[in-house]
C-alpha cells in the first residue's frame, strides 16, 4: 500500500469515527461506550476497505468479514461492559451501510435507466445481505458456544450431585 493510499485511509477512518460518534449520540449510546462504539466502527471500515481492494470485486466478501469483526467485537464489549451487543453493533455497520448503492439505484430508477438499476440495486442486496449474514454468524457461533458451556456446565454439577448422594449412601 503506497503511502498516499495509507494517508487516505487514516483520514477515511478518522472522519468515519467522527460520524460514528455522532450517529452514536444520535442513538444515545451511553457516554462512557461511546469510545467502543467508534472503536468497533473504525476497525470495520479499515476491514472492509482492505478485503474490497482497489478493483472492489471483493466487495461480498469484504462486507461479510467486516461485518464478522463488528459482531465478534460487539459481543466482547457487550460482555465487558455488562450492555447490551446492540449498542456496539449498529454504530459498527455504520460504515458498512450500502446508502450510496441504494442512492444510485433510486436515481437511475427516476431517470428510467432500469437495466443500471437493477445491476446497482441487486449488487446493493447482496452487500446489505452478506452484512447480515456476518452478524449473524457470530451471534449464532455465540449461542452455540454459550449452549455447550451451560450443558457442559449442567453435567458437572449432576455428576458433583451423583458423588455426594454416593458419599451420603
Amino acid at each position: 500500500m503506497a503511502m498516499s493510499e495509507m494517508m487516505n485511509l487514516i483520514i477515511q477512518m478518522f472522519l468515519g469515527t467522527f460520524a460514528i460518534l455522532g450517529f452514536s449520540i444520535l442513538i444515545n449510546v451511553p457516554q462512557e461506550k461511546l469510545k467502543f462504539a467508534c472503536l468497533i466502527g473504525a476497525i470495520s471500515w479499515v476491514t472492509f476497505v482492505f478485503i474490497k481492494g482497489d478493483s472492489g470485486e471483493h466487495i461480498l466478501a469484504a462486507g461479510f468479514w467486516a461485518s464478522v469483526l463488528v459482531g465478534f467485537f460487539a459481543d466482547g464489549f457487550s460482555r465487558f461492559t455488562k450492555e447490551a451487543a446492540t449498542i456496539y453493533v449498529i454504530p459498527g455497520i455504520l460504515p458498512l451501510v450500502p446508502g450510496a448503492g441504494m442512492y444510485k439505484t433510486m436515481w437511475y430508477m427516476i431517470n428510467d435507466q432500469l437495466d443500471l438499476a437493477a445491476e446497482i440495486g441487486t449488487e446493493t442486496l447482496m452487500l446489505a445481505g452478506s452484512i447480515s449474514l456476518g452478524i449473524m454468524t457470530v451471534g449464532s457461533l455465540s449461542r452455540l458456544i454459550n449452549k455447550i458451556r451451560l450443558e457442559r456446565k449442567i453435567r458437572l454439577e449432576e455428576n458433583e450431585l451423583k458423588t455426594v448422594k454416593k458419599w451420603i449412601k
